[in-house]
């Protein structure tokens, strides 16, 4: 019921049109979270026996190897691009990106993927606070209303109990991170 109520605030506040309507560019973020979603099921098991840290930075150099082909125009373009815009491509590469991936790879291998999912709900709300105290854009009362149902559902999925308490999610116990001994007293 919480995943249902959080989907529609974020139908709600996604389709409401905006300044440009609904367009082609949405139906690339649709896919863009199809593929996500993918990834946030693929790296269940990885974290079985590798750390957040390890899984995140196996992703990206695998997408960054994907990329290749594309380097040598790529080249040209920073050399030839504002340093403002240089500067804030590597801001996105590393912090959004890069941290983002440990972090969530971190809470996956300690929650269900479910559980650990049912926090994007919120980023459509976010966006919506950031573009306007960021970036000045006033949301319509739709989006706005789009946020409230987004956040009931989100307080809706932390309300519900899961079914089996005690054991890890999906069966999967996270990898151990390196730790010295402990020194005895």
């Amino acid at each position: 019921m919480g995943s249902a109520t959080a989907l529609a605030g974020c139908a709600l506040i996604a389709l409401t049109g905006g300044e440009t309507g609904y367009s082609v560019a949405a139906w690339a973020v649709m896919g863009a979270a199809v593929v996500q979603a993918v990834y946030h099921f693929a790296i269940k098991p990885l974290l079985r026996h590798r750390t957040g840290l390890e899984v995140a930075c196996y992703a990206m150099w695998a997408g960054t190897a994907l990329l290749l082909p594309l380097a040598p125009g790529a080249l040209g373009e920073v050399v030839r691009a504002p340093l403002d815009a240089t500067l804030a491509a590597l801001y996105l590469g590393l912090l959004p990106s890069a941290a983002g991936f440990v972090v969530w790879g971190y809470a996956v291998a300690r929650l269900t993927v479910t559980a650990a999912t049912a926090a994007l709900y919120l980023v459509p709300g976010v966006a919506l606070v950031v573009a306007y105290l960021w970036l000045g854009e006033t949301p319509t009362l739709v989006e706005v209303a789009g946020g409230v149902v987004t956040l009931a559902g989100v307080v809706l999925l932390g309300r519900a109990t899961p079914k089996r308490r005690g054991a890890p999610a999906d069966g999967v116990t996270p990898a151990k991170e390196t730790a010295s001994p402990a020194r005895p007293r």
